[in-house]
């Protein structure tokens, strides 16, 4: 704006009322004074245009991830919990172990990430719902591993109750056969062995997962019973070739043995419902989190859209006060430029035709020394030489002839 102000003053001094500029030359500044008012206004109006489209796009490529990945972390965390529990349950090795605690952790951090984004949005009080489903949750999972581990700590009990009945019912048929031989061997020792073996293969089979679990349940339910039927139908000779506490202890440990996989199937129906209810707990923590998550998007999107618009709408207003500062400056500046020209162009027209008219007027009433001062347009400039060029051949003639009459 200062540079244009400078021209104009620039363009004012050149132009002073006497410039011999011609019609055309002057009438072509005011048609490219309007033109350029023109294209300047056309300017500033596609320039407000793009400002806003600038506007929308910025807003637009405004990262819609932004608190999105904390937002979306948790669901992983969720899922990589319930994974790692699954596995820790089925089996207790150190990696498994390490992994759930990771994911315990992780999941406990991302709630806590997940929430302190959420708050802002949609306050407390919906997620009061949301940490009671999630300890809940996590309780479910602690307490499905913890009765994992106990069922395995059964497991190794019942095998070593099996190991400690297989071992007196061996030491005390080598000790038969190597009294009696082969022929005054005991046909129920020799049973009551076998079935122990399978009683110990059976039991390592409780370890396996839990679909595979029930066939060596049964069977071991089967060979317990069989057992006592041995040791009941035997009871004399037991104590014959022992003693009545040896037998005494031999009963207890099987019936100890009942006990313990009688609580091991209780843990297992008991483990079945746990599983369900995870998985169901699983579920709806799940679908809250998405819930919450909907909400949270749609307040967000809510939000942001109103701040465009604000945003928008100020940046509007701004723009269009600029506009209109910058039409009313070049508005002003034209019309001066205009009128400047205009201005110009009259003086430069009326004052030499004035001039000419007079020098006329003198010529005609009988004077020979007139001289028309030049200036004006171009045209007139070189009309007033012709005519002082004329009035000097009249001045010269008429001196010729008053010399050829005298």
């Amino acid at each position: 704006m200062t540079a244009l102000l400078g021209a104009l003053r620039r363009l004012a001094r050149w132009m002073s009322f006497e410039t011999p500029i011609g019609i055309v030359p002057r009438l072509t500044i005011a048609f490219a004074a309007v033109a350029i008012l023109a294209v300047v206004a056309n300017d500033v109006s596609e320039h407000g245009g793009t400002l806003i489209r600038t506007i929308e796009q910025g807003y637009s490529a405004m990262s819609a991830d932004e608190g999105q990945a904390e937002a979306d972390a948790l669901p992983a965390s969720l899922e990589l919990l319930q994974r790692s529990a699954l596995a820790r349950a089925e089996l207790d090795e150190p990696g498994r172990e390490a992994r759930y605690t990771e994911a315990l952790a992780a999941f406990a951090s991302a709630r806590e990430s997940y929430r302190a984004i959420l708050i802002p949005t949609l306050g407390a009080a919906p997620l009061n719902e949301f940490d009671a489903a999630s300890d809940a949750h996590a309780g479910l999972a602690a307490d499905f591993v913890r009765a994992a581990d106990s069922r395995r700590r059964l497991v190794r009990e019942i095998a070593a109750e099996l190991a400690s009945l297989d071992a007196r019912i061996g030491a005390l048929l080598e000790r038969t056969l190597r009294v009696f031989g082969q022929v005054g061997s005991r046909e129920y020792l020799v049973e009551a062995s076998r079935l122990l073996d399978e009683m110990e293969r059976q039991a390592a089979g409780l370890f396996v997962p839990q679909a595979q679990r029930t066939n060596a349940a049964r069977a071991l339910s089967r060979n317990e019973a069989a057992l006592a039927g041995i040791l009941h139908d035997n009871e004399q000779s037991f104590v014959r070739l022992e003693s009545r506490d040896w037998f005494q202890r031999m009963q207890n440990d099987l019936r100890r043995t009942v006990r313990l996989r009688e609580l091991l199937a209780r843990i297992d129906s008991q483990q079945v419902v746990r599983i369900d209810e995870l998985g169901a707990s699983f579920g709806a923590l799940s679908a809250q989190v998405r819930r919450a998550t909907a909400r949270f998007e749609t307040a967000r999107a809510i939000a942001s859209a109103r701040r465009r618009s604000d945003d928008a709408l100020s940046a509007i207003s701004q723009e269009e006060e600029r506009q209109r500062t910058l039409i009313a400056w070049l508005s002003g500046c034209i019309l001066l430029l205009l009128l400047a020209t205009s201005i110009n162009t009259v003086v430069s027209v009326v004052r030499p035709v004035r001039r000419l008219l007079s020098a006329t007027r003198r010529m005609a009433e009988g004077a020979l020394d007139v001289s028309v001062p030049r200036g004006g347009i171009k045209e007139l400039d070189q009309l007033a030489v012709s005519f002082n060029h004329m009035a000097e051949q009249l001045a010269a003639a008429h001196a010729l002839a008053r010399q050829y009459h005298n």
